[in-house]
């Protein structure tokens, strides 16, 4: 299509594989489709997700031959502008066309923007006005994004797809985390980030700005300086690089949170225990505001481990009492044991109720192949997937590091590598995220950045066939939590945010138990917990179970709502181990559901040879307590004496208005009168009063 755009005639093809989304709430976005075979196919496709869906589906144009980009793309509009004769009638020409019309634009006389009711439509509408008489010129009218002039002025930005994906290597434009708008405002001043890891070279020039000493310290070697052992430990300086890299700086990278000050606690240079990691999950929780951790046990799918009592405390004692009382933000990576059917919920660390568990998503949106899916995993970050790009990030200075002497497809610059990746990479770049949203707005709690987070999360990959929303109207994916992390959504939402209340808890608890769970029978067991005497909103769930079997790999546990949101804690996968003893499950896949009525827990043992026995389980929810929804008020009966069309000199008045509130609460009346009949004298009636109801 040749259309007149921006003060140059451009030929657009219309895109077969993606539409653009405007949600009832104004939130805009593109939306990837089946490819079409033809622009009718495609628009066909936009009109059945309208109606489906209740948003506003538009047709997508590039201009032929040109890269595509968010800043490329053009959105087809329903409005045509055309410009008529003097004197033609506007409004007489819409309705022959079946369109809507309006005009008198005082700057520019003579132009009218006519409206097709039809997704695509304007094509057609365009095509309609250039036959008319009188019609001078007209011209689909084509939305684009602007682009802001702040970007930083690192070399190595351009790499960072993650951070702005305009489609580098095959990408697909806009899988990024919505980033590069919140930077003309918030760039993490003020904010503290603890990046609990194997060490943080803190010299490296990109980091050592940010870099504060007196909030580091190293728990192997029981110094105060985390410096990593440069032969081994690489991982901590690239996490440090995706959450805080200093940007705009002309040097290498930009972080999320490039101006966010960086502490480095090395934990996992060598043998931990249980105090140790205690240690580091309590260290200065006055003052960090975050901590970003990449590890966990190992992930090969038949491995099941927690934190152990003093870290389980101090992560309780950190999201209670750290950061002022509003609690700290303990960021942690899913899992990379995808490939291994690993679980997220198999991992005590990332499934505890008081992390944010983030899982990775390709350059593409779609689940990176190592990444664990997990009823408990709150939200998606962009990192690396086999055959597809890594990201971009700090490294270990010179030959050290990952981009050493012996790397291939490497970055000239071994300060820097661009084959980072894993839930490794993905939790960090949440990390910097919610630094951001701190800065927006210190007084969230933390409990207030996770639900931001998953109310302003993007539905990736939106045909995966796992999708579904829950009771509370928040959609969820076991491999995705609630999406792709949304910086510029999830800030816009901490500005205005009011806080959570208090946190409870109630539970209901079944033990003594000796009930057999069959052998390979998909049907298993069910058991009941009745909550009707409840009324939270709910937000964490958790299940602790105690089974014996000697495989427990062959056994499968679900959760399910009283709104009847289903929560895979357990699946069929290769894990020899024997029993779970009081292993806790948890979801946020119940966000905003009411807790009141019946959940039911289903296990089922799904192959043969082994049978076990339920002897223990506890359901816990927690929340907040749920209010009665606040209706509106219902008004009816009003009339106006007299009738309107016919008063003359008689006051006009308003009865028998009715008004009720579900609720109870105080009603409360703004009213006026209007008038749209000519030669209307009004005059003050001596000792009139205002109307009253």
């Amino acid at each position: 299509f040749e259309i007149d755009d921006r003060g140059q005639r451009r030929a657009f093809d219309v895109a077969t594989d993606e539409v653009h989304v405007t949600t009832p709430a104004r939130r805009h976005f593109p939306r990837a489709i089946p490819a079409g075979a033809t622009a009718e196919a495609v628009r066909a496709q936009a009109e059945a997700l309208r109606q489906a869906t209740g948003n506003e589906v538009e047709l997508v144009l590039y201009e032929a031959g040109r890269p595509r980009d968010e800043f490329s793309r053009r959105v087809l509009t329903k409005h045509v502008l055309a410009r008529l004769e003097p004197g033609r009638d506007g409004a007489a020409i819409s309705r022959a066309l079946g369109a809507t019309a309006r005009g008198g634009f005082s700057p520019a006389p003579g132009y009218f923007i006519f409206e097709s009711t039809e997704t695509g439509g304007a094509l057609t509408l365009a095509t309609q006005l250039r036959g008319r008489a009188g019609v001078l010129s007209a011209e689909p009218m084509l939305a684009k994004q602007q682009q802001k002039k702040f970007a930083p002025n690192d070399p190595l930005f351009a790499n960072q797809w993650h951070l702005r994906n305009t489609g580098q290597n095959g990408g697909t434009p806009g899988v990024d985390v919505s980033i590069t708008n919140v930077w003309d405002t918030y760039r993490g001043d003020g904010i503290r980030i603890g990046i609990v890891d194997d060490g943080l070279q803190h010299a490296h020039p990109d980091l050592q700005p940010n870099y504060d000493a007196a909030s580091s310290t190293n728990f192997n070697d029981h110094t105060a300086d985390p410096n990593p052992d440069t032969s081994v430990n690489f991982h901590g300086t690239s996490c440090a690089g995706i959450a805080a890299a200093r940007g705009h700086n002309g040097v290498g990278v930009s972080g999320a949170a490039f101006q966010a000050t960086l502490a480095g606690l090395r934990l996992i240079g060598a043998v931990t225990t249980d105090a140790d990691e205690a240690a580091a999950m309590a260290h200065a929780n006055n003052v960090l505001h975050i901590k970003s951790n990449s590890w966990g046990p190992n992930d090969d799918g038949a491995t099941l481990e927690a934190p152990g009592p003093l870290t389980v405390a101090a992560l309780a004692q950190g999201v209670q009492t750290g950061r002022g009382g509003r609690g700290v933000i303990y960021v942690w990576a899913g899992g990379n044991g995808g490939a291994a059917n690993d679980n997220a919920n198999y991992d005590g660390y990332a499934n505890s109720i008081y992390t944010l568990a983030v899982a990775a998503v390709s350059d593409q949106g779609q689940q990176a192949d190592y990444s664990e899916p997990g009823a408990c995993l709150v939200i998606a970050a962009p990192s690396s997937n086999t055959g597809r790009q890594g990201t971009t990030t700090t490294d270990l200075t010179g030959n050290n590091g990952y981009n050493d002497a012996s790397a291939t497809g490497e970055l000239a610059d071994k300060n820097y590598t661009q084959l980072f990746g894993g839930t490794s990479s993905a939790a960090p770049l949440a990390a910097g995220i919610v630094a951001l949203m701190l800065e927006a707005n210190p007084n969230l709690g933390w409990r207030d950045v996770q639900e931001i987070l998953i109310r302003s999360a993007v539905k990736n990959s939106p045909t995966d066939a796992d999708w579904s929303t829950n009771g509370g109207g928040f959609h969820f994916n076991h491999k995705f939590g609630a999406g792709l992390i949304n910086a510029g959504a999830a800030v816009q939402l901490a500005l205005a945010w009011t806080n959570l209340a208090p946190q409870m808890s109630v539970f209901s608890a079944q033990s003594g138990l000796s009930v057999p769970v069959p052998d390979n029978d998909a049907n298993g067991i069910t058991r009941t917990f009745d909550l009707s005497t409840s009324h939270l909103r709910v937000e964490q769930v958790t299940v602790t179970a105690s089974l014996t079997h000697a495989y427990r790999g062959d056994l499968a546990i679900t959760l399910v709502s009283p709104d009847g949101t289903s929560s895979r804690l357990a699946e069929k996968h290769s894990d020899g181990g024997n029993s779970y003893a009081a292993w806790t499950f948890s979801s946020v896949r119940h966000w905003g559901e009411n807790s009141q009525g019946a959940w039911t827990v289903k296990i089922a043992d799904l192959a043969a040879s082994d049978a076990g026995t339920l002897t223990a389980l506890r359901l816990d929810v927690y929340g907040t307590p749920a209010g009665p929804v606040n209706q509106p008020p219902t008004i009816s009966g009003a009339q106006i004496a007299p009738a309107p069309e016919a008063f003359a000199d008689e006051p006009l008045s308003l009865t028998n208005l009715v008004a009720t509130d579900a609720e109870g609460d105080a009603i409360t009346f703004a009213y006026q009168w209007e008038f749209t009949t000519n030669n209307i004298a009004f005059e003050e009636l001596p000792g009139a009063t205002s109307p009253t109801l």
